[in-house]
């Protein structure tokens, strides 16, 4: 997929209201390329200083590559440590529930430890719907 291609849907995935149809296509697209520059893009995504660009980094590493004929995630290792850095500096509700949930969705070992998060008890609901989402997701697309 070119260059030009991979930026209308990173683009796509800001447009309307977050959980609107359009822009999880988007991200759901962006996970089936599963390309270094996707990966590339989102991890960039993740340190923006815009809330809800952060959360749709997250959003695409969470089964970045991940299809029904490709059971596991591209970049596990890589994406893991772009979403751990994020959960740890991240104050934004969109954001955290963001990378609560692409939590969930890691394969490799080292993952495991983290399903103890210090957001247990959290008030926001967009932060205990992450979790939910991160904890009990299907390991399957």
């Amino acid at each position: 997929m070119a260059t030009q291609e991979i930026d209308a849907l990173f683009a796509q995935t800001l447009s309307g209201d977050y959980d609107d149809e359009a822009p999880w296509e988007a991200v759901q697209a962006l996970r089936r390329v599963g390309t270094q520059e996707v990966f590339e893009k989102a991890a960039e995504w993740c340190e923006s200083t815009s809330p809800i660009i952060r959360a749709r980094g997250a959003d695409v590493l969470a089964q970045l590559g991940k299809t029904v004929d490709h059971p596991s995630n591209n970049f596990p290792e890589e994406s893991y440590s772009v979403i751990t850095g994020l959960l740890q500096r991240e104050t934004e509700a969109r954001p955290l529930a963001a990378a609560i949930a692409a939590l969930g969705h890691r394969q490799p070992s080292c993952c495991a430890a983290n399903r103890e998060l210090p957001f247990a008890s959290e008030s926001r609901s967009q932060i205990r719907r992450g979790i939910r989402l991160g904890m009990f997701s299907k390991r399957n697309p």
